[in-house]
């Protein structure tokens, strides 16, 4: 028969492999959104969405890096291998399909404030880009 403590810890232990996995997740959808908005940047021939989307692709990866950082040092590195896809070739999709996704999923991650400003940080530049895309044309 295990013990308080040894349940606890098996416990603590599968929370963690949750948190790991939704970590993965994170990473999965946030790169595929970069990786598909990139494609739309190149295929696009509105100037001001060729901008937008330019900072959408490369600003979305240097925080995704930070993120993962963060989350890694708190929690040990991800033992899973993301899944990318190709969200949509449109833009505006493919941010307001990441932005929803990260609301859905954001708690699910961590409650850590410093996690979180991160992504908060990524919610804003996602924000900002489905303003351009939708507003200035």
């Amino acid at each position: 028969m295990k013990t308080y403590i040894e349940l606890k810890e098996a416990l603590n232990q599968n929370n963690l492999m949750g948190a790991k996995i939704k970590a993965s997740e994170f990473f999965s959808q946030i790169y595929s959104a970069v990786v598909s908005m990139h494609f739309f940047h190149l295929t696009t021939s509105s100037f001001s969405a060729h901008m937008a989307s330019n900072e959408f692709y490369t600003g979305l990866p240097p925080l995704l890096d930070n993120l993962m950082e963060s989350f890694s040092g708190r929690y040990g590195k991800l033992e899973t291998a993301p899944k990318l896809k190709v969200v949509s070739t449109d833009g505006l999709i493919i941010a307001v399909k990441l932005l929803q996704w990260i609301d859905s999923n954001r708690e699910l991650l961590t409650d850590d404030t410093e996690i979180q400003n991160i992504i908060d940080e990524i919610t804003s530049l996602i924000n900002s880009t489905i303003y351009k895309l939708r507003e200035l044309k």
